[in-house]
C-alpha cells in the first residue's frame, strides 16, 4: 500500500480534527520543518482540508529518516485523540467500526476503505485500502485495539502488504 497508489478522488477532503495530530503527536519537534514548509504550523479541528495537501504532508515524513516512526506516533494521537461513543467498548466492536470512523474523517469523495472481520475468540482482521502510508494507518490499528485492551489482554498487530492494500491481524 506504496502512498500514492490506492486512486482516491482528488476533491476529497480530511477533517482538520485529524490533521491537529501533525501538531499534537510525541515525534511532533522531529516534523516541524516540514509542517512549517506546508505552512501548517495551526490547524483548525472544524476546518477540512484538501486531503493532497495532508498526503503530501505525510509523503515527506515518510521519506525523512525515521520517518516510519514519526507516522506511527501520528496514526496513534489520531485514534487517541477520538472521541469514542460509550457503545465501544471492546476491541472488537472498535475495530468493527473503524472504517465507518475513517469515512466520517472525510468528505467530497471516495478515500479507499476499510474492512474489518472477526476471525476468531480475539482475532480480528482488518483490510486497509487507503491512499495513507501504511506505517500511518498501522499506528491507527495499534492504538485502536489497546485503546480497549482488556487487562488480560497481550496485544500483537501483525502487518502484511499485499500490493495497493495491507492486512492486519489484530489478537490479543
Amino acid at each position: 500500500m506504496a502512498q500514492g497508489s490506492v486512486d482516491f478522488s482528488r476533491n476529497a477532503e480530511v477533517t482538520g480534527n485529524t490533521m491537529l495530530s501533525l501538531l499534537e503527536n510525541i515525534n511532533h519537534d522531529h516534523i516541524a520543518p516540514i509542517l512549517e514548509q506546508h505552512r501548517l504550523t495551526h490547524i483548525y479541528p472544524d476546518k477540512w482540508y484538501p486531503i493532497q495537501v495532508w498526503l503530501d504532508v505525510l509523503s515527506d515524513i515518510q521519506s525523512m529518516p525515521g520517518g516510519m516512526f514519526d507516522l506511527v506516533a501520528i496514526g496513534m494521537n489520531i485514534i487517541e485523540r477520538l472521541p469514542l461513543p460509550p457503545e465501544v467498548d471492546s476491541v472488537e466492536v472498535a475495530l468493527l467500526n473503524f472504517g465507518e470512523g475513517y469515512q466520517w474523517s472525510h468528505r467530497n469523495g471516495d478515500v479507499g476503505e476499510i474492512y474489518t472481520e472477526i476471525l476468531g475468540e480475539r482475532h480480528v482482521r482488518v483490510t486497509i485500502s487507503t491512499p495513507y502510508p501504511p506505517d500511518l494507518m498501522y499506528g491507527m490499528t495499534y492504538a485502536m485495539a489497546r485503546r480497549l485492551l482488556p487487562a488480560d489482554g497481550n496485544l500483537t498487530v501483525n502487518r502484511t502488504l499485499k500490493g495497493d492494500t495491507m492486512i492486519c491481524d489484530v489478537t490479543w
